[in-house]
């Protein structure tokens, strides 16, 4: 059965919880650890009385390093970042999977767990006459991961795909 079940969760419980830490460990380099996780009770259907699945990841681990350099000229200093977040995998749909359709369906659909790293290089403060300066490049999604970040069925399956490894330059002027 093709659809969307609105279930009254007003009784329901999810449990969970959050690590945060920060770490200056020496000068100018900071690291940082997130850790989240949570549990989500399992509804059944109403109508099929089947199991109904929780749509988004249930761990979440996020680490990141910063180090910024003493000022190489004037105010003027590099700053230099990496982050990299992983999610575990979960599904998009909530397929009953009672055909081989269902589960092709389900897998093709399934967010795979995965890391994501981006890194970013800066010139931070740099002098502009009474303004300050900032110029950065970066890259996203720097392993080019290429899964379904959301799919959810409305008469079909409809979703779209993680945006592919990215790169820029920032310029911006503080006055």
């Amino acid at each position: 059965p093709y659809g969307t079940y609105i279930i009254n969760g007003a009784s329901e419980t999810i449990n969970g919880v959050e690590l945060e830490t920060r770490a200056i460990v020496a000068p100018g380099l900071q690291l940082t650890a997130n850790y989240g996780y949570q549990r989500t009770p399992v509804n059944h259907d109403p109508v099929t009385g089947n199991s109904i699945v929780a749509l988004y990841p249930s761990q979440n681990l996020s680490l990141g390093a910063q180090y910024d350099t003493q000022p190489l000229f004037g105010d003027t200093y590099a700053s230099f970042r990496i982050d990299a977040d992983w999610t575990s995998g979960h599904p998009n749909l909530q397929e009953t999977l009672t055909t081989p359709a269902d589960i092709a369906l389900q897998n093709a659909t399934t967010t795979p767990a995965e890391w994501e790293v981006s890194l970013r290089a800066s010139l931070l403060d740099i002098p502009m006459g009474p303004a300050t300066g900032r110029f950065s490049i970066w890259t996203r999604n720097l392993l080019d991961n290429q899964n379904i970040a959301f799919a959810r069925e409305i008469f079909f399956a409809v979703g779209q795909f993680e945006p592919p490894r990215t790169f820029g330059v920032d310029m911006a002027v503080d006055f």
